[in-house]
């Protein structure tokens, strides 16, 4: 791939969705796709940015055509212009106290994209500290979900469940509780219907869900903070961006490069309330 021009992006911005090969692939062909996203899911680790991208393509594994080899050829394009990506954590107040200081402080970003045809949604969440992402998960659902506030309430457990696991984590480290974690989302139904405890027949088909994301709000290991889907980092990790400055943005988010934390109207009226 040397030879190769880089991407600006690991996905093609704005190109249709993968869908399956219609034709059967030889057997050497499918094995090497398979190689070549192992490695590439290794690679992730460290690169948030990649995390939809590869997931997108592992879907295919079986039986791989030529337009999700051409794919996977476009993220090793990709890695090849940005070789010294990688994660950067952050000890300046200029960073961690903006808008308000949240040094060694966790803060969650959930998002899901909801396809509006009937396939399963995709879930995204990470969860940030001073800085940079330390946890990030991209999760294909296992229900299809008939509203898009369905879809985000379902994308929120496996996050619940990072910051669960984070949080305790944390404990250890700093030898006290965290307290409670603000969590970044972009959809107000969903804020809404969690807040308020709505039981009906709205949320049967994601009960399970709902209870449990509401459970982690009653109990006080999160809140929900609402922000607009084009501040939203974790957006990255359940589709393809509009355009390129919305990636190198959202990415710089996740990856420490370009930290930038929101500050919602709650934030602000938060922070007026503590200078009275």
């Amino acid at each position: 791939m040397w030879d190769s021009q880089p991407e600006c992006t690991p996905a093609r911005v704005g190109g249709a969705k993968l869908v399956p090969a219609t034709e059967k692939q030889s057997e050497e062909d499918t094995f090497d796709y398979a190689m070549c996203l192992g490695d590439l899911a290794w690679y992730s680790r460290t690169n948030p940015g990649l995390s939809f991208v590869v997931h997108d393509l592992a879907r295919f594994m079986q039986n791989p055509g030529p337009e999700h080899v051409e794919a996977a050829y476009r993220v090793l394009r990709y890695i090849l212009g940005h070789l010294d990506a990688g994660l950067t954590y952050h000890g300046s107040t200029e960073v961690l106290y903006q808008p308000y200081d949240h040094l060694n402080k966790l803060i969650a970003t959930f998002d899901a994209d909801f396809p509006h045809d009937g396939v399963k949604a995709t879930s995204g969440a990470a969860v940030l500290l001073n800085g940079a992402a330390i946890s990030w998960k991209t999760r294909r659902q296992t229900t299809v979900s008939l509203t898009s506030t369905e879809a985000e309430v379902k994308a929120m457990v496996p996050g619940v469940e990072m910051i669960k696991s984070l949080t305790g984590l944390w404990a250890e480290f700093m030898h006290q509780p965290h307290g409670c974690v603000r969590v970044l989302d972009d959809s107000k139904p969903a804020i809404s219907q969690l807040q308020h405890g709505m039981d009906s027949r709205k949320v049967a088909s994601y009960k399970l869900a709902h209870f449990y994301v509401e459970d982690a709000l009653d109990s006080g290991l999160i809140w929900l903070d609402f922000i607009p889907g084009a501040q939203n980092p974790s957006d990255l990790l359940t589709k393809n961006t509009a355009n390129i400055a919305e990636f190198d943005r959202k990415v710089g988010i996740l990856n420490g490069s370009a930290p930038y934390l929101y500050e919602s109207s709650t934030v602000r009226k938060i922070l007026e309330d503590t200078k009275r």
